[in-house]
């Protein structure tokens, strides 16, 4: 395996926290009943049924991954991997600006690896670990959150 990058899903959750503009927008966007956002979706409710409606619930949020491969400058012999990690629950416009996408990892090239699965474990493991622990996090108007529940 080459090497790679990892920067860690919690520290991107807490890099988010940290900043006043996402959590003015965090949790504002559950759009339950619009069959056009995600928490309405029969996908989110399949999820929130699995977890006896943790997702649901106001102290947790759905975070979404971003994979694409870019070649940078315009070199066509070399590309590099970004992972990144978003919010979903802070409304589709705010989710597509920069500032709430934070990257969780960097895979450089040459080119794609054929297979990916090693890269995408270990984000795999820190979201388990995550679950399974929960994130207590300090927002930015120095309020604490409760930990995250994790699964019965």
């Amino acid at each position: 395996m080459q090497v790679f990058y990892y920067f860690g899903v919690k520290e991107a959750i807490l890099k988010f926290f940290s900043m006043p503009n996402f959590v003015a927008h965090r949790g504002k966007y559950r759009a339950f009943d619009d069959p056009t956002s995600y928490y309405g979706s029969p996908a989110f409710r399949r999820l929130d049924d699995a977890v006896d409606g943790l997702a649901s619930r106001t102290e947790n949020s759905i975070y979404g991954l971003c994979c694409d491969w870019v070649k940078i400058f315009n070199w066509k012999q070399h590309s590099i991997g970004l992972v990144g990690l978003r919010c979903e629950d802070v409304g589709a416009v705010e989710a597509a600006k920069k500032q709430f996408h934070e990257p969780i990892m960097l895979i450089p090239g040459p080119k794609m690896p054929a297979d990916t699965d090693l890269y995408f474990d270990l984000i795999a493991l820190d979201l388990e670990k995550l679950w399974k622990d929960g994130l207590r996090v300090r927002i930015s108007q120095n309020k604490v959150l409760p930990n995250c529940e994790s699964a019965p």
